[in-house]
């Protein structure tokens, strides 16, 4: 059986161990929409009955001759049924003890995060000059596509 205190120690794993943390991402992760209330670092996980979880963090800026020049807030957009099917099936492969249904589990948040890291969305908030400066969208979308893929591994749950 899936507690609610399982299932929050599972979405903050995955905020501290797949979503990507330094190389220009140096805020903290701020999570919204999960539907429960729980806190993580220092923002709340809101109550949201909404159709998307969203992660918000801040890309730190820095120009051609490695002076900082501000932040670039944006937001990672995901299904939550998507979603939460992802952390549920983790798990319940970190409860299952046999290794047949260990194994189906695991393969399931596999399959899982192959579709979300193809199907989230980036968002950029407060305006995007900065994004659009230092061509931001490509690098963060290749850098969170290949951190979620590997949720799998990355939880814990291999």
């Amino acid at each position: 059986m899936i507690t609610q205190e399982l299932r929050e120690e599972v979405v903050q794993r995955f905020i501290n161990n797949v979503l990507p943390h330094g190389s220009g991402i140096d805020c903290d992760w701020r999570v919204s929409g999960t539907g429960f209330e729980n806190y993580y670092s220092q923002g709340k996980i809101g109550k949201d009955n909404g159709k998307y979880v969203y992660f918000n963090n801040s890309y730190h800026c820095m120009d051609e001759n490695g002076y900082y020049d501000g932040y670039q807030d944006f937001s990672l957009r995901m299904d939550k049924a998507m979603f939460f099917a992802m952390i549920d099936a983790a798990c319940h492969a970190d409860t299952y003890m046999h290794k047949d249904s260990k194994h189906n589990m695991q393969e399931r948040v596999r399959i899982l995060a192959d579709i979300l890291s193809e199907t989230f969305q980036l968002q950029f908030l407060n305006g995007q000059y900065k994004a659009d400066k230092y061509q931001l969208r490509e690098y963060l979308e290749d850098t969170l596509a290949w951190d979620i893929r590997s949720t799998h591994t990355r939880i814990g749950i291999s």
